[in-house]
C-alpha cells in the first residue's frame, strides 16, 4: 500500500485568496479554505496510507472528504514516499550551451572592491590570442551536440580593450554557425569607458547583448569605480552610455541593461534605479559585492536595508504592472519568471553544466569568476574536458549534497547560491551561502506575495515577463 506524507510547502494569502507553493514541485496553486484546513491536519513527519488519510479528514468533520483527499494527492500536497535518486546530470554528458571568453585580464579602471587579480592563487595573463579564440569557438560548436543555439560571452578585465579579438570571434562564430546550421548569440559585460561609435555600431549590427557595470549616480558610482589615478569614471562613461542606448533604442537593438554592485551602503537603491532607468537602461539588477573585506562588504544591518529596498522597488514594480506598464527592476523580474515557469533547480546556475569559461591559456573553468584558479580548472581546449573533475564537481555541487539545504523551504529556487560567493565567504566552493540564507528566504517569500498579487490582478502580465526572458507562455499553472 502506498504511503504518503505532507509535501514541503509555503502557504501565503493575498486579498482573501489562499495560495500554496509546493517546494519540491516549484508549483503554485490557489486553494480553497477547506483545503488549507485539511492540510493543517497533517504534519511533516507523519506518514499515512490512503485509508488513514480518509479517516483523518472524515473525523475532522470536513465534508466531501473523499474528494478532498483525492485533490491533495493529485496536486501532490500529500506526496507518495519514494526512494531519493541521484540527479542524472551528475554523471551524464551535458551539451555545451555557453562559453565565456576571458578576452583579457587588463582593465582601464581600478575599482576598489574588484575581486579580479587580488587573489594570489590566480594565474594572470595579458590577452587571449586569435589562435586561442578560434580554437575556443571550434570547441564550443564541437561540444554543443544537438543544441541549435550557442552563446558566446565576452568578459574580462575590460573586454573592449581587446576589441579586434571580439570582432574576429564574432565573425568566425557566425560563419561556423551558418555552416553547421546553428545560431550563435553574443553578450558582453563592459565598464562602458571604451564605447566609441565604432564599437557601438558593431554591437548593434551583430545583435550583441550589452550589460554595463555602473553603480548609480556619479557620487555613488565614483566612490568605488575609479580610474587608477582616482579620476571619475562616471564622467567618462556617461556620454558613451547615452550614445549606446540611443543607438539601440532608435534602431531596435537588444535592450541595454545595467549591473549594479552594491558595496557598503544599500540605502541608495531606489535612487540608483530611477537614475539608471532615466538614462535609458531597460533594466537594472543589483547584487551585493562579493568580498570578505569589511571596507566594502554589506554587514547584517546593511543587508536588511537592502532587503527593505528590494521590497520597496518590488512594490513599485507591482504598481506599474497593475497598469500594464514595465518597471525595469531585474531582481524581481527574474524571481517572478522563475516562479511562473516552475523551475526546480538542483544547481544554482549553469556553471559546470552547460556553461564554462575559457582563459587565454586555453584552460576551461567552471565560470568566468573562477578563471585562473587552478583548483577549478575543468580541462583545456586541446584535451577537452577533464571528465572526472567535472563529475566530481557536479556531484559535490548538487543540492542533495548540501545537508544544510535539506529542509529549506526555498531550496529548489536558491540551490545554495553562487559558487564564487561561497568560496569567498564560506571558504568552500560547493558549500551553501549560509551567510545569506535568511535573507534569501525572506526575499523569495516576498516574491511569492508579489506573484500572488499579480496573478489576481493581471495574470497575463506574468506570461509577458516569461516571454521577455525567452520562455513560452505558461498555461494551467495556477488554479
Amino acid at each position: 500500500m502506498i504511503t504518503y506524507k505532507q509535501a514541503d510547502h509555503i502557504i501565503f494569502k493575498e486579498s482573501d485568496h489562499i495560495f500554496i507553493f509546493l517546494v519540491s514541485e516549484s508549483a503554485i496553486f490557489e486553494i480553497e479554505p477547506k483545503i488549507e484546513k485539511t492540510i493543517k491536519l497533517f504534519n511533516k513527519s507523519e506518514q499515512s496510507n490512503k485509508k488513514e488519510i480518509l479517516k483523518k479528514i472524515k473525523d475532522a468533520g470536513i465534508k466531501n472528504y473523499q474528494e478532498i483527499a483525492d485533490t491533495l494527492i493529485k496536486r501532490r500536497i500529500l506526496t507518495p514516499l519514494i526512494e531519493k535518486k541521484n540527479i542524472s546530470c551528475v554523471y551524464n554528458k551535458i551539451p555545451l550551451k555557453t562559453l565565456v571568453f576571458n578576452i583579457t585580464d587588463r582593465c582601464n579602471l581600478s575599482c576598489l572592491y574588484c575581486y579580479h587579480n587580488k587573489d594570489n592563487k590566480i594565474e594572470k595573463t595579458d590577452s587571449m590570442t586569435f589562435a586561442t579564440a578560434e580554437k575556443a569557438v571550434d570547441f564550443l560548436f564541437d561540444n554543443s551536440d544537438a543544441n541549435k543555439k550557442v552563446t558566446i560571452v565576452f568578459f574580462g578585465g575590460e573586454p573592449v580593450i581587446n576589441f579586434d579579438l571580439i570582432t574576429f570571434i564574432t565573425g568566425y562564430a557566425q560563419k561556423k554557425a551558418k555552416k553547421l546550421q546553428k545560431k550563435a548569440e553574443f553578450a558582453i559585460t563592459t565598464n562602458g569607458t571604451l564605447l566609441t561609435e565604432k564599437v557601438i555600431d558593431f554591437f548593434y549590427q551583430n545583435k550583441i547583448g550589452v550589460t554595463v557595470s555602473i553603480d548609480g549616480p556619479q557620487e555613488i558610482h565614483d566612490k568605488f569605480r575609479q580610474f587608477a589615478d582616482g579620476g571619475s569614471s562616471y564622467k567618462a562613461i556617461l556620454p558613451k552610455i547615452k550614445n549606446l542606448i540611443n543607438k539601440f533604442q532608435t534602431k531596435g537593438g537588444k535592450p541595454v541593461v545595467a549591473r549594479v554592485t552594491v558595496a557598503k551602503n544599500a540605502a541608495h537603491l531606489p535612487q540608483t534605479l530611477e537614475h539608471l532607468l532615466k538614462l535609458g537602461f531597460a533594466e537594472a539588477g543589483f547584487g551585493p559585492v562579493t568580498t570578505d573585506n569589511p571596507a566594502y562588504q554589506l554587514n547584517t544591518d546593511e543587508m536588511k536595508i537592502m532587503l527593505n529596498k528590494f521590497k520597496e522597488l518590488s512594490d513599485k514594480f507591482l504598481r506599474y504592472a497593475d497598469e500594464d506598464k514595465f518597471y525595469g527592476f531585474t531582481n524581481i523580474i527574474d524571481l517572478l519568471v522563475l516562479l511562473h515557469q516552475g523551475e526546480v533547480k538542483n544547481y544554482p546556475c549553469g556553471a559546470g553544466l552547460g556553461l564554462f569559461a575559457v582563459s587565454a591559456e586555453e584552460k576551461l573553468y567552471l565560470c568566468q569568476r573562477l578563471i585562473g584558479n587552478k583548483a577549478f580548472c575543468m580541462g583545456n581546449l586541446s584535451d577537452g574536458f577533464d571528465t572526472e573533475a567535472v563529475k566530481k564537481f557536479r556531484k559535490k555541487a548538487e543540492l542533495n549534497a548540501k545537508p544544510e539545504c535539506g529542509l529549506c523551504e526555498v531550496r529548489y529556487i536558491c540551490a545554495g547560491g553562487c559558487y564564487h560567493e561561497a568560496l569567498i565567504r564560506e571558504k568552500k566552493l560547493t558549500k551553501a551561502n549560509l551567510h545569506y540564507c535568511e535573507w534569501i528566504k525572506e526575499w523569495i517569500k516576498y516574491g511569492l506575495k508579489i506573484y500572488g498579487k499579480l496573478i489576481l490582478k493581471n495574470p497575463d502580465y506574468l506570461n509577458k515577463l516569461s516571454m521577455l526572458r525567452g520562455h513560452s507562455p505558461v498555461t494551467g499553472h495556477i488554479i
